[in-house]
């Protein structure tokens, strides 16, 4: 489930989740609870290697009221780690019990057919420490101070906010739109690990085309500084651009390709990301896309290649220091897509080739995937089946593979859904491990 970037974004969970959304109304909810991170045991060698963690709940609640390009989001997140997880723990981990509660709201407004405009406010209460002891004395006024069991502020709470506004202007054949964003130093929120901090950012972006929409030129420009709280003996300061090329001028082709100095936030899949990553930064990212479709109304294909290259910064936050990694990530997809609308069926090949960067240490991943759909009873049930196969080394030495198979159904009846995905994942490397996966979902 995805609430808002800096509050809950994505971040798998272990429990039940519910979207209510009528059509046509004013009002729309979602809510979750689960579990976020299970309990890891460090390894019986005292050694650092197997990075502990706490065994960790949250959740969450999203109220939208709003339509036709009015709308109001309100969200809360909470997260707590297990205090009873361990015993004890060695301090060698540098791992602690934490909490995060994080309370925002979202406003997007259009003003008839030209103007849109959005904001997102949010303020976060983390605990680094919940083995810290309560505030003494009395405590300055605070909203997290004032919500009884759900949140109880320690000696190591500390309070900070994110504000992004955004604006566009839309014309004919041409848009401009700016966008302010200032996150607080140390803000954190434990349901959105690729949120960056430290940041207040002022950018102007465009769009505009040309030859009747086969030529789209975009871009960003504007600066970026961090060191908010002026206790960095280092400070950032500079200018952020990017750029982006779309041609459709030959007939079933489109190439696309972008280029940007600047990222706000991440995948988190790009890294393993653990309690004591804070961010990973991209400083620049480059993306290439080709796409050429081909065949009759009754057999289509399509074939796409992707290229995409990140250079970024791997910030670990610790207790006194931080540890600053540069990285490169290069990732290389090819797909072939075949469709035969007579038959309701269709099939996809494709390929990916990874490299990641990271230091001195160099991991790569490997492999195929097959997917084929079809439809049947006038449409209304689609069937899937998918099978990838991932090849993983280290420093060229050969790691391990990963397995997938993917069997799935849907069926639609009027304005409702019924869907089941069932997986089987197995893992080999010096232990074999194979996990199954059922989920199934009513809407």
């Amino acid at each position: 489930m995805n609430f808002s970037k800096y509050t809950y974004s994505g971040l798998k969970f272990y429990g039940f989740g519910i979207e209510i959304k009528p059509k046509n109304s004013l009002f729309k909810f979602a809510a979750f609870r689960g579990r976020l991170s299970k309990k890891i045991t460090p390894d019986t060698l005292g050694t650092a290697q197997v990075k502990p963690a706490y065994h960790r709940v949250g959740w969450g609640v999203k109220l939208d009221f709003g339509q036709k390009g009015q709308d109001i989001s309100l969200i809360a997140f909470h997260a707590k780690d297990d205090l009873n997880s361990f015993d004890s723990l060695s301090p060698i981990y540098k791992v602690k019990p934490q909490e995060n509660m994080v309370f925002g709201i979202e406003a997007k407004n259009k003003l008839g057919k030209r103007i849109q405009t959005k904001i997102e406010y949010t303020m976060s209460a983390y605990t680094a420490d919940l083995r810290a002891p309560e505030r003494d004395g009395e405590v300055e006024y605070n909203y997290f101070n004032n919500i009884g069991q759900n949140f109880s502020p320690l000696l190591s709470t500390r309070y900070n906010k994110s504000l992004s506004l955004d604006g566009k202007y839309k014309g004919d054949f041409w848009t401009m739109g700016a966008n302010y964003l200032r996150i607080d130093p140390t803000y954190v929120s434990l349901g959105s690990l690729a949120a960056k901090n430290d940041v207040q950012a002022y950018t102007l972006n465009g769009s505009i085309q040309f030859f009747k929409n086969k030529m789209t030129l975009a871009g960003n420009f504007g600066t970026e500084k961090n060191n908010l709280a002026d206790n960095l003996s280092l400070s950032m300061n500079r200018i952020i651009y990017g750029g982006n090329i779309a041609l459709n001028i030959i007939k079933n082709l489109t190439l696309t390709a972008d280029y940007s100095n600047f990222n706000h936030s991440t995948t988190p899949s790009l890294i393993n990301f653990v309690d004591t990553v804070k961010l990973m930064q991209v400083n620049d990212s480059k993306n290439f896309v080709a796409t050429y479709t081909f065949g009759e109304s009754v057999l289509k294909h399509t074939i796409m290649a992707n290229a995409s290259y990140l250079n970024g910064e791997d910030i670990r936050e610790y207790e006194t220091n931080q540890d600053v990694k540069t990285s490169k990530v290069n990732n290389y997809i090819g797909n072939y897509n075949i469709t035969h609308n007579e038959w309701l069926a269709g099939a996809a090949l494709g390929f990916l080739y990874s490299n990641v960067e990271a230091d001195t240490i160099t991991t790569t991943s490997s492999g195929p995937s097959f997917m084929v759909n079809k439809k049947w009873l006038d449409k209304k049930l689609t069937t899937t089946f998918s099978t990838s196969y991932l090849s993983n080394s280290l420093q060229e030495e050969k790691q391990g593979n990963t397995l997938n198979f993917k069997i799935g159904m849907m069926y639609k009846q009027g304005k409702h859904s019924f869907k089941w995905d069932n997986a089987i994942v197995k893992k080999k490397d010096e232990i074999t491990a194979i996990q199954i996966l059922s989920f199934f979902a009513i809407n």
